[in-house]
């Protein structure tokens, strides 16, 4: 499966959302193909691209895109969010894992997201991960099996 069309319909998909807040999503192109259910795999990115509208303040971006690594293909999700505090960062894909970092715009959250997120790609044989860049915010990523293109 193409992870290009999936990554633009969801970049679409949340782009009012996204406005209400002047929030841009942009979705990078690169052509990568995966062994994964095309379900599981959207709702893995939309986990993450509500996450990071959700935790984002106006004015700032979104970013989506994949990479293929020999180890698999990645599919990020960065934000320019407040970040996660270091000492809470073992919580990120807990089951009820409530952070001390709010939504922006009195979005609800019940802790449950990530935690659906690596269930999915666990189940498709990936794992999930997230870093921190020094300049603020968060990538979230989701590594899963590559295929050959056709």
């Amino acid at each position: 499966m193409s992870v290009s069309n999936i990554l633009l319909d969801i970049g679409l998909k949340y782009t009012l959302r996204a406005a209400s807040k002047n929030i841009q999503i942009t979705v990078g192109q690169t052509e990568a193909y995966l062994y994964a259910d095309p379900r599981r795999l959207r709702q893995i990115v939309e986990n993450l691209v509500s996450n990071a509208v959700k935790y984002s303040p106006p004015n700032k971006q979104v970013h989506i895109w994949s990479e293929v690594a020999p180890q698999g293909t990645y599919i990020r999700v960065r934000d320019w969010g407040p970040g996660i505090p270091p000492e809470e960062r073992n919580l990120l894909f807990s089951e009820f894992g409530r952070l001390s970092t709010q939504p922006t715009g009195n979005e609800g959250s019940i802790g449950l997201g990530l935690w659906v997120v690596k269930k999915l790609a666990e189940g498709m044989n990936g794992e999930v991960g997230a870093h921190f860049p020094e300049e603020g915010g968060s990538v979230f990523w989701v590594r899963l099996p590559s295929k050959p293109p056709a």
